[in-house]
C-alpha cells in the first residue's frame, strides 16, 4: 500500500526502468525472420552454432518467445524443443521482476 501512496512521482521513476518489450512495427518482419532462422539454428549438427543460436535468441528476449513457443508446439527435433524450453524459461525468469512491476503499476493506474 506505500507504493501506491508515494504518488505519481515514484510510478513514473519505475516506469521509466521498464524498457520496451518489442522492437518497432516496421521492424518486426525483419526481426521475426532473423528469429525462426536461430530457431532453426537450434538444431544444427554443429554444437558451436546450436551454442551462439541460443545466446542470440535469449539476447532478443521477449521478442523472442511467440516463435519458441511455436518451436516448443511443433518442431520434430527434439534438440530444438529441448532448447526452445529452455530458452522460454530463462527469457520468463530473467525478465520476471519487470513483469510483477508491470502488473503493480497496472493495478495502481486502474484504482
Amino acid at each position: 500500500m506505500k507504493l501506491l501512496q508515494a504518488g505519481p512521482a515514484l510510478i513514473g521513476i519505475c516506469w521509466l526502468a521498464v524498457p520496451a518489450a518489442s522492437p518497432k512495427a516496421a521492424d518486426q518482419p525483419r526481426a521475426g525472420a532473423a528469429v525462426r532462422e536461430l530457431i532453426s539454428q537450434l538444431g544444427a549438427k554443429e554444437f558451436l552454432t546450436r551454442e551462439q543460436a541460443s545466446a542470440a535468441l535469449e539476447q532478443q528476449g521477449d521478442a523472442a518467445l511467440p516463435a519458441l513457443r511455436q518451436a516448443l508446439a511443433e518442431s520434430r527435433d527434439l534438440e530444438i524443443r529441448v532448447r526452445a524450453e529452455r530458452l522460454i524459461a530463462a527469457i520468463e525468469q530473467r525478465h520476471r521482476p519487470r513483469y510483477a512491476l508491470q502488473r503493480i503499476l497496472t493495478h495502481a493506474q486502474a484504482s
